[in-house]
Order: structure tokens, then sequence, then C-alpha cells
């Protein structure tokens, strides 16, 4: 399971993407790896608001397909999130339409505690 808690205030204008992306290379920009363009219910055309959802992460509909099909399975495309938020290679990101390539990036962390099954 993984959970999306996001508030967010003061953008230059409103949202219209929302997601994680994963996991860096070279390049400035990583592949998408969740759902696009946006999270389910995550709130579009606003420049502030709160977002809190939980995704079971071994389903399909959890992830963008290009991601998967790169990685090559759904648990390998979970195996290299987890990956990237240990090594701080993934990343979640809210796009404006003043900044369609992301006005907010957010580098992802793992709970340990929650990883090995403790809440």
């Amino acid at each position: 399971m993984m959970r999306i808690q996001a508030t967010f205030s003061g953008l230059s204008s409103g949202t219209v993407a929302s997601h994680i992306h994963c996991c860096i290379s070279a390049t400035p920009t990583a592949p998408v790896a969740t759902t696009t363009p946006y999270f389910p219910g995550f709130p579009t055309g606003v420049t502030s608001g709160t977002y809190d959802n939980t995704f079971d992460m071994t389903l399909a509909s959890s992830y963008n397909a290009a991601f998967v099909t790169a990685q090559g399975s759904i648990s390998a495309a979970l195996n290299a999130i987890l990956v990237g938020m240990t090594n701080s290679t993934a990343y979640f990101n809210i796009h404006t339409t003043m900044y369609p390539g992301g006005e907010i990036r957010a580098n992802m962390h793992l709970d340990t505690v929650f990883a090995n099954g403790f809440e």
C-alpha cells in the first residue's frame, strides 16, 4: 500500500497533473510511474488544496502502464518505486498550466517502519 498525502498552496496557476516520477537517471526528468495525468480524485484547476489517498501497489491501476511495461512487471515496478524512495530518485510532482513541466517537486522517502509491516 502507498499513501499519498499532500497539502499545497500558492501555486501560480491551476493544477493540471499530479503523479510520481521514478527513477531519476542522468536526465532531470524521470518517467511517470503512477497514474496519468493525475492521481484519481486529485483536485485540478486549483492553486491550493489537499489530497489523501491510499493505493494498492499490487494493482495495475496504480501505475502508468508504460512504466510497468518498461520495468517488466507490476512487481518490478513496485520494486523500482521502493528503490527510488530509498535512494531519493522518486519524486512527487504537481504540474500547473503556467508550469506544465511541474511547479512543485518533492523527493519521496520510504517509511521503513511501514515498509517492514509495522504501523
